[in-house]
């Protein structure tokens, strides 16, 4: 097997990398890190150091939900948020 993997193109994959995908998995649902980190035998600081990537996106995600949830009040106008954002 290892002389097959060697010729094709395919890395390896190992048990560690799966544990790695099923917490960004978990982090990109939006399952509370708290509960994650539990339940991979973590702690919170660790996770979040080692999967920062994931909860920087979701931010980026949680800022774009704010700003479209806050685009226009009741007269039409734009809030402070998007208008703070575009420049505006």
């Amino acid at each position: 097997m290892t002389r097959s993997l060697i010729a094709s193109v395919v890395r390896p994959v190992r048990i560690h990398d799966t544990r790695h995908t099923a917490v960004t998995h978990m982090l990109a649902t939006g399952i509370d890190d708290t509960a994650v980190a539990d339940y991979v035998g973590d702690s919170v600081a660790i996770l979040m150091r080692v999967y920062a990537h994931v909860t920087h996106g979701q931010r980026t995600g949680l800022v774009a939900m704010i700003d479209s949830l806050y685009a226009g009040d009741s007269e039409g106008q734009t809030s402070t948020i998007a208008s703070t954002k575009t420049g505006s």
